[in-house]
């Protein structure tokens, strides 16, 4: 609760109004500079969190860190911060990081991100949020993952579906 807390300086970082993206498309190179040092950030945190580092205050920095970043996070932040997260059996935090991902975020899921969500759901024992994740994978559940599932009809049918089907 003191003045020099890393709750305070969120709280007020968030009473002015942050955070303040820019587009990442604005300036590629300054984009790419503020996700390395964010990558780099959250990288040496997890690699330094130990049983008797106090993890409120490591949660802190990151959430301070999220905030401050100029741009914002890409699906390999959120990649980071599930396994980070479910590695520390966090599984509360992982959990709020994967249902912003599913939820609230546009992003579009790499490979990579479907491996991350099966291994959060499986460290956590949950075998619906599994399955979820398979049925998403699958086009079974309406809301998807972004990947897009190709029915035979469609690919006989059009000439560049061969191709990427061959692929």
């Amino acid at each position: 609760e003191s003045l020099d807390s890393a709750w305070t300086a969120m709280r007020l970082l968030r009473s002015e109004g942050y955070p303040r993206y820019n587009h990442p498309g604005l300036d590629p190179v300054a984009a790419e500079e503020g996700r390395t040092k964010l990558t780099n950030m959250l990288q040496k945190l997890f690699d330094s969190w130990s049983d008797s580092t106090r993890s409120k205050y490591q949660v802190a920095k990151i959430c301070y860190n999220l905030l401050v970043c100029p741009v914002p996070p890409s699906i390999h932040h959120y990649n980071a911060l599930i396994l980070g997260f479910t590695r520390k059996r966090m599984h509360d935090l992982s959990d709020l990081v994967v249902e912003s991902l599913l939820e609230e975020s546009r992003l579009r899921p790499m490979p990579q991100t479907v491996a991350c969500l099966l291994v959060h759901y499986r460290h956590k024992d949950d075998i619906l949020g599994f399955y979820g994740v398979l049925r998403r994978m699958l086009a079974l559940d309406n809301r998807g993952m972004l990947l897009r599932r190709r029915w035979y009809e469609e690919v006989i049918g059009i000439p560049d579906l061969r191709k990427w089907a061959k692929k």
